[in-house]
């Protein structure tokens, strides 16, 4: 016969305690997985936008060469009107 501690057999808690230490270190794990994963995206959005600026900077920079006037303003803020109008006439 089994001897009880608080309603628990010795199976129920030597089990408990054997499986504990596994579960909490795959959690760890998955978390430190969860966060490289969410750093590697932050990364790759952020050279997506920088490879995005230096091609509007060759753009600018081709314009000032042939004799065009351009603005950095200019650039960004009428690419964005432009969107939100055409976003606004099909709504």
């Amino acid at each position: 016969m089994a001897s009880r501690v608080d309603g628990k057999s010795y199976k129920e808690l030597v089990c408990n305690i054997y499986a504990n230490p596994a579960q909490k270190n795959q959690e760890r794990v998955w978390a430190e997985e969860k966060k490289a994963l969410e750093e590697r995206k932050l990364i790759q959005q952020l050279q997506k936008e920088r490879q995005e600026e230096r091609n509007l900077q060759d753009i600018q920079e081709l314009a000032e060469a042939s004799g065009a006037k351009v603005s950095s303003a200019s650039c960004y803020n009428g690419n964005r009107a432009n969107r939100y109008r055409r976003h606004e006439e099909r709504g």
